[in-house]
């Protein structure tokens, strides 16, 4: 089945910039100032509803270090998302992400710290309406993960899902589903097997979506044949996003899964990062409030706040995450727009001694729209981070970026 290509104009920018750093590799006392080099493609493409239709986002760079502090590498942030519906009772499913991550969040976020990660996974839902408010499904997916690095975390997960929803009222729904899953890891014999029962419900009013699960999930892990552990959970979700009359945006979002790394829940999850030096099962908690206002003269203003913990069951370490983020953007004239953005972040690693940093990003930018399709953008600011007790990685880090946005499409 072919996607269908029509729709919407697909957005394509080419995009390219210069970051000047006196630490980019980010150490105390021994640190190196470079030039890093980035040239890049931005692109948007939804396709308009029908039998089949999809959407692809993101950019992807290519980034090069003039006194090579580290070696040319690439960067993305890519979904694509496609679905066709052949028949009433046949729906198949398409997603593929590819995102940067860091592969030891108790190091520093340096370029020599990141790699990428695929996510691929495809498959078809099966639907039988019982009645106009009933229906059952069952949902079969593979799923292939791959690391640039970190082959020992590549898997393939075969999932099994059934459930029931029912369409209570026009604004509530709600349903049961119970799930398998089989994940293989070829480079280090081990195989996870997942199961999860839960009930779950959304309710949906003009001004916003309250949605939520409840459920229970077990992960046993079998070890070159030799070691076995089977870990369970209470898991769910809560979620709700409201737009207020005054253009104000909110959303909340509470969430507790029983994983492991190779997935790419961190994309669902703020704030998140999983860390690849761990492996198998982790009980991952996440809270966070957003917020977007826009003020008069033509200001707007967005906050986040977010906590995450993640609790690796094998090796019993325990990582928390608290992070706040402040940003203000106002448009100066017709051309210029003014940003600027504060970030703390508070990271526990009781590992390690209870060891606690503490890291603080402010940054300042102006963006210049020279024509309609080209764009200029300056940004200066400063990485700065501490610890209390344990031994940290305490650095200080300042830069300036500069770029171009030329918009083909």
């Amino acid at each position: 089945m072919a996607m269908a290509a029509h729709g919407a104009p697909a957005t394509v920018d080419l995009t390219a910039g210069t970051r000047y750093s006196d630490n980019i590799n980010k150490q105390d006392g021994t640190g190196r100032d470079d030039l890093e080099h980035r040239v890049g493609i931005r692109i948007l493409k939804r396709s308009d509803p029908g039998q089949c239709r999809g959407s692809l986002e993101g950019n992807a760079d290519f980034l090069t270090y003039q006194r090579n502090t580290f070696s040319d590498r690439v960067s993305a942030s890519l979904d694509l998302v496609g679905l066709c519906e052949p028949t009433p009772w046949l729906r198949w499913n398409l997603r593929d992400t590819l995102r940067d991550v860091r592969q030891n969040r108790r190091d520093p976020d340096t370029p020599g710290n990141r790699e990428l990660r695929n996510v691929f996974s495809t498959g078809p839902t099966l639907m039988l309406n019982l009645s106009p408010r009933d229906n059952l499904f069952l949902d079969l997916n593979y799923q292939l993960t791959r690391y640039e690095t970190s082959s020992s975390e590549d898997s393939n997960r075969y999932t099994a899902a059934a459930g029931w929803q029912r369409q209570f009222t026009g604004r509530w729904q709600g349903g049961l589903l119970a799930s398998h899953s089989e994940v293989d890891f070829p480079r280090r014999d081990e195989e996870l097997t997942q199961d999860v029962v839960s009930v779950n419900f959304s309710r949906r009013d003009p001004q916003g979506r309250l949605s939520g699960s409840i459920g229970h999930t077990w992960l046993k892990s079998e070890l070159g044949g030799i070691f076995s552990s089977t870990t369970k959970a209470v898991t769910g979700q809560l979620a709700y996003d409201r737009q207020f009359e005054a253009g104000t945006l909110a959303r909340f979002q509470l969430r507790r899964e029983l994983t492991d790394a190779s997935t790419d829940i961190d994309i669902d999850i703020p704030g998140l990062e999983l860390n690849l030096q761990e492996t198998t099962a982790v009980q991952v908690t996440g809270v966070s409030v957003s917020v977007s206002q826009p003020l008069p003269e033509k200001t707007n203003v967005s906050l986040s706040l977010s906590y995450t913990e993640s609790d690796y069951q094998r090796s019993e370490r325990k990582e928390e995450s608290y992070g706040a983020d402040v940003g203000l953007t106002r448009v100066i004239n017709d051309r210029m727009q003014g940003k600027l953005n504060l970030g703390y972040r508070r990271e526990k690693f009781d590992q390690d001694d209870n060891l606690v940093e503490h890291t603080y990003r402010p940054s300042v930018g102006i963006d210049y729209r020279q024509t309609q399709n080209l764009t200029w953008d300056v940004l200066v600011g400063m990485e700065k981070r501490h610890d209390d007790g344990g031994v940290g990685r305490r650095y200080e880090e300042r830069f300036i970026r500069a770029g171009v946005i030329w918009n083909l499409l």
